[in-house]
């Protein structure tokens, strides 16, 4: 038997025969358990000759993870895509409802709503104008003691030459007065100094809306000025006769009264931006005797929690004490049996 000389490698099947034409004899080559069997004549060769594998390709997890991530992003894209749809169709019916109900309010709706709806978008501005920049608090503090005499002939409030000046100090607390815009709520036992009579009077002339609440007994003290107040019509309360009304504030364009007075003109526009509400408190009654002889203090602040508790106060007692007119001047007689007070046309400047 010759040897072949196979130059090409020959592909071998799992199953069948090849035949391989050498130089002179014809080889038979049958596959048989890896090995290549050469059949000649009268002998076999067996050839160490491994069959050709499949070529198999390897599958990585890394690619199956990465095969499953993406049909689950396809799946949630899917996913969000109904439920876009499904709130788009929620949002169209709340739209159509809300403008089915605009109409039907629109048909009900009369000026004083109109006014309502926009003062209650206007206060919602101011307050969210507050709760972004704020509004800084205003303290001070004006003490009376007993060298109060005025500068006679030589006072200038600008330039007081003295250290103790009543009128330096009545003038500090007079221009807090004058500084009301829209109202002004009293709290005094008594008041007979005719400086912060004219401040009243004065705001009282421009418009500022005032109430007066003082004590039923001091009203008819010597030298009170509560009754020309009321005979100009300024509205007032007493406390009841069994009790004493000893307070002595005052409250100047507080929140709550400016919303109040507000509402009761139907205004479109809050006057709440242009102005500034005060708080004057402390031991002095509104006399002569108190800011020139007495020791006495006054405590102004803007501070708005202040200003509402103390409007709460005044709005208390403001509904429960009895109206202050005219006719309880003419039923009263003083101590020294003077005749009855009668209603008399005064005015303001008398």
């Amino acid at each position: 038997m010759d040897v072949i000389d196979i130059e090409e490698r020959p592909r071998v099947v799992n199953s069948g025969v090849m035949e391989i034409t050498g130089n002179s004899n014809m080889v038979k080559i049958q596959r048989h358990s890896g090995h290549i069997v050469y059949n000649g004549n009268d002998s076999c060769i067996y050839l160490g000759c491994e069959p050709e594998q499949q070529n198999v390709d390897h599958i990585k997890i890394t690619d199956l993870l990465h095969d499953a991530i993406e049909v689950v992003q396809l799946l949630i894209i899917l996913l969000i895509f109904v439920i876009i749809l499904k709130i788009t169709d929620v949002c169209v019916w709340i739209i159509q409802k809300f403008i089915s109900f605009l109409k039907l309010q629109w048909r009900r709706l009369n000026r004083k709503s109109i006014v309502e709806l926009l003062y209650g978008v206007d206060y919602i501005l101011y307050r969210l104008w507050l709760q972004i920049y704020g509004e800084p608090d205003e303290t001070d503090a004006v003490i009376f003691n007993e060298l109060p005499r005025r500068c006679r002939f030589q006072h200038v409030s600008t330039n007081c030459p003295k250290k103790y000046c009543e009128t330096c100090r009545v003038d500090r607390v007079i221009m807090y007065i004058n500084r009301a815009k829209i109202s002004i709520d009293i709290a005094h036992l008594t008041f007979s100094h005719t400086t912060f009579y004219y401040a009243i009077a004065s705001a009282w002339l421009r418009g500022v809306n005032i109430r007066l609440v003082t004590d039923s007994q001091m009203i008819y003290a010597r030298g009170s000025l509560v009754q020309r107040l009321i005979a100009a019509e300024l509205p007032a309360r007493c406390s009841p006769v069994h009790v004493m009304m000893h307070h002595k504030f005052c409250i100047i364009d507080g929140d709550d009264r400016v919303l109040q007075l507000d509402g009761e003109e139907h205004r479109v526009h809050s006057r709440l931006w242009r102005r500034k509400g005060y708080v004057m408190t402390g031991s002095l009654n509104w006399t002569k005797l108190g800011t020139g002889s007495n020791y006495e203090n006054v405590v102004v602040t803007s501070n708005r929690v202040i200003n509402e508790l103390y409007q709460k106060l005044f709005d208390d007692m403001w509904k429960h004490f009895p109206v202050l007119n005219m006719t309880s001047f003419r039923t009263k007689t003083f101590a020294n049996n003077a005749p009855d007070i009668v209603c008399m046309p005064w005015k303001f400047w008398q």
